[in-house]
């Protein structure tokens, strides 16, 4: 029951204003009932602001310290690494995927309530795999897969870099294994920034993903996130290598 019909009026004005308030031009809400909070999920449009009206709260960016001279540089280097036709670098658009993320989970959460008993087929995506998606996907598991190899190799130059300097190696064969340790440790960086790179862009050019779930969404975004930390701990091994052999920067 509802407000209204709990206060009924008793003058016949009130009577006839309380049954049809347009009369005398009393305001009401307009009803619709074609309410249906799927409507965007597929291809949800973001805000031309969305980005900058939430990029304040970036939480992985919130783990950067200002005072660390790697968080600083990698930073600066990420914004040369652009997205697509964007505009945005790597770190922005991964804030913006979340952003869209989190909207498309608050609207299948309401789809779900408003659904009830349809559960799975208000949280699942329409999106079906087509040729130029499975390759494209193939094409970035590829780059994340090169990560393991690429931090591999840099390790095992990095060790024997290390073991030339505590054997007292001649200095030209030290330089020489220093260099071999950089140079490993750059391919472990540029694999890195590929694979989120190549994450990301899948994301932002398929979203919502094929068999998208909430759940799927936020793991990618861990994924490429994790990726980026890669890309990170490389540049850390490589800035530290160079001050073992006094080189220039990157």
């Amino acid at each position: 029951m509802s407000y209204r019909e709990l206060h009924v009026p008793t003058s016949p004005r009130l009577l006839v204003a309380w049954l049809w308030p347009n009369r005398f031009g009393v305001p009401t809400p307009e009803k619709s009932n074609s309410f249906d909070p799927t409507t965007n999920l597929k291809n949800p449009q973001p805000r031309v602001d969305s980005y900058n009206s939430t990029v304040s709260t970036d939480s992985y960016l919130s783990g950067f310290r200002s005072d660390d001279p790697i968080d600083v540089k990698f930073r600066q280097l990420c914004q040369n690494v652009l997205i697509l036709d964007t505009g945005r670098d790597i770190l922005q658009e991964r804030k913006m995927l979340s952003h869209q993320a989190k909207k498309r989970k608050r609207r299948v959460i309401m789809t779900t309530n408003w659904r009830r008993g349809h559960q799975k087929n208000a949280a699942a995506s329409v999106v079906k795999w087509t040729p130029i998606m499975k390759k494209d996907y193939e094409i970035y598991k590829a780059k994340v897969e090169a990560i393991t190899n690429a931090r591999m190799q840099a390790e095992t130059a990095r060790l024997l870099a290390e073991d030339s300097i505590n054997r007292g190696e001649d200095i030209t064969l030290r330089e020489m294994k220093l260099c071999h340790a950089m140079d490993y440790q750059q391919v472990w960086f540029d694999a890195a920034i590929e694979a989120a790179k190549g994450r990301i862009e899948f994301m932002h050019k398929y979203t919502p993903l094929p068999c998208y779930t909430p759940k799927g969404d936020k793991g990618h975004i861990q994924a490429a996130e994790s990726n980026l930390e890669s890309a990170k701990d490389a540049l850390r091994a490589l800035e530290m290598q160079r001050e073992a052999g006094g080189n220039e920067e990157l």
